[in-house]
């Protein structure tokens, strides 16, 4: 499937293969899932008798919407193509050894600021609407994810704020010209996973549309890992996230701390070493952690220290092949000392976490409008 593999992720599975010996990421099926086989729904007994899972909620009401994306996906060749001449969807497929439901389409969660400022001041609401996949379904214990069986020996633990914050308070420490983070957030990134062929044949769907007079779709069957599987997080946290990470930080140790000028920041990194704290990341003045597809990278030294260090880190993304999001890169990826990350307000200058603007913003108003009612 290494085809496959390459053009869904847009990068060179070889070369990611020899960046994981490089860094030396020890987590080798994470790699082959990436690079090679596929992802794994990880069901050791998956029933026969079990439903495809798809999620009907909304099939009817964003049919128009939900048919959009369906055609993005066949023509960027998410599913896999018929035999013959009749396209990516089939009448029927060749086999359905279980039960299938239509798949479905569901607004996705409305950010709490847009949604309050809406509620608020007024607006529309832009729905994003997205297909879903519900590897719960039926809910009567025959669906894929009653079958799931992922191995905790492999399931790493995801990041949590305390992670960032204590990680920022051992930088603050240092006493550097300055300590700031950006963010970078992957494009497209839940698609660059694809799914192993043997096990393709639970994720058939159906769905179709008119074209002109045409009925266009049918039964057809996905080559990318379904988000929506109780497996799929945690395959894409090994397989994509954990290797971004080693990688970005191996370039920082590598390319970035010979080149510090900050007299503070030298002086603490030799002051490490003496102590027995040299190892790679134990002696560097910067870090990076990642949520799935989103990074925050945070460095101490002087400006130029900072500049060279986000330099330093484009590049470990570029050599990885994956794609960054122009548009999250120019909101958040400028390093300064304020930010949000996991719905916190970050101050690197005062070193504090807080509450966002706009949920002080909506205490105030509640506040306010309590005020206005008793009167």
């Amino acid at each position: 499937v290494t085809d496959d593999i390459e053009q869904a992720g847009g990068f060179v599975a070889a070369r990611v293969q020899e960046i994981a010996a490089e860094a030396g990421f020890r987590d080798k099926r994470a790699i082959q899932m990436l690079t090679e086989t596929g992802s794994s729904h990880g069901t050791k007994r998956f029933p026969l008798t079990s439903y495809a899972g798809r999620n009907h909620q909304g099939a009817g009401r964003h049919h128009a919407i939900v048919t959009k994306m369906m055609k993005s996906k066949v023509a960027e060749e998410h599913f896999e193509v018929a035999t013959g001449d009749d396209g990516p969807a089939k009448q029927r497929p060749d086999t359905i050894p279980f039960g299938v439901v239509p798949m479905g389409g569901t607004v996705q969660r409305q950010k709490d600021k847009e949604r309050y400022e809406i509620e608020r001041y007024g607006g529309e609401i832009a729905k994003n609407v997205r297909g879903t996949y519900n590897g719960s379904f039926p809910h009567d214990g025959t669906s894929p994810n009653d079958s799931c069986e992922p191995d905790e020996g492999t399931a790493r633990p995801w990041v949590t704020l305390r992670n960032v914050v204590l990680g920022a308070c051992i930088l603050k420490s240092i006493g550097a010209t300055s300590v700031q983070f950006f963010k970078l957030d992957l494009k497209a990134a839940y698609t660059q996973l694809i799914h192993q062929k043997s096990q393709r044949w639970r994720q058939t769907i159906f769905w179709s549309w008119m074209e002109g007079s045409k009925l266009q779709g049918g039964y057809m069957r996905d080559k990318r890992m379904e988000w929506g599987m109780a497996y799929s997080g945690t395959v894409f946290f090994r397989a994509v996230t954990s290797l971004m990470v080693r990688w970005i930080e191996r370039a920082l140790v590598r390319e970035w701390m010979p080149h510090i000028q900050d007299e503070a920041v030298r002086k603490w990194m030799r002051e490490r070493a003496e102590q027995g704290l040299g190892g790679e990341m134990q002696g560097c003045p910067g870090f990076c952690h990642g949520f799935l597809d989103d990074f925050w990278i945070f460095i101490a030294g002087s400006l130029q220290d900072i500049a060279l260090a986000k330099t330093v880190v484009m590049k470990a993304f570029y050599d990885m092949g994956f794609h960054v999001s122009e548009s999250k890169l120019e909101t958040e990826g400028t390093p300064a000392a304020q930010g949000v990350i996991l719905g916190h307000d970050i101050d690197l200058n005062d070193g504090t976490v807080g509450v966002t603007e706009y949920k002080r913003v909506r205490a105030r108003d509640l506040v306010n409008d309590m005020e206005v009612e008793g009167k």
